[in-house]
């Protein structure tokens, strides 16, 4: 096993990587929430005028993009390693490693592909604004990234949580 893959090493670098990854929605989410401003980003005010739900999906956008960061920040928050005690069934309960690593890495793939056709286009058109804006090249694979430093950290030390070993340990 090498150094870096060492829970105590990977813990180290996987922190910096998830805050990497979850600061980058932030840009986009402004970017969306000026929507609801008199000076929007990326739209026109008269588009915006004649288009009011944009400022709605503008909004849930920005919101998504956030929810986004409070997932992430959960693979080194300790609700990504136990179950907030106030959800039912699973309260209080180890999360499995495969139901962080799995969506992390699943989302990854989609952000890393996403921001290969942002740059793509913004090469074909010359237009780099949204590059700048958005760091979507970066997203996905820093994601990626911080999914491995999760599950680096978390594969030996935790405890592994089947449904069915569970409810047969409450039953006994």
């Amino acid at each position: 096993m090498s150094e870096q893959t060492e829970p105590a090493a990977a813990a180290r670098w996987g922190r910096f990587l998830t805050w990497a990854a979850a600061l980058c929605p932030l840009p986009y989410a402004l970017t969306r929430l000026s929507w609801l401003t008199p000076w929007p980003i990326g739209a026109s005010a008269e588009t915006l005028a004649h288009h009011p739900g944009l400022r709605i999906f503008g909004l849930a956008l920005a919101l998504a993009g956030e929810g986004g960061t409070w997932l992430t920040l959960g693979l080194i928050r300790p609700r990504g390693e136990t179950f907030p005690a106030r959800l039912p069934f699973v309260g209080g309960r180890p999360v499995p490693i495969p139901a962080a690593v799995i969506p992390g890495l699943l989302v990854a793939a989609m952000l890393t592909i996403a921001g290969h056709s942002t740059l793509q286009q913004a090469i074909i058109t010359g237009d780099y604004q949204l590059v700048l804006l958005i760091p979507f090249p970066l997203w996905g694979p820093l994601l990626a990234a911080a999914t491995l430093g999760y599950w680096l950290r978390r594969r030996t030390t935790a405890p592994s949580y089947s449904p069915v070993a569970a409810t047969r340990q409450q039953r006994a």
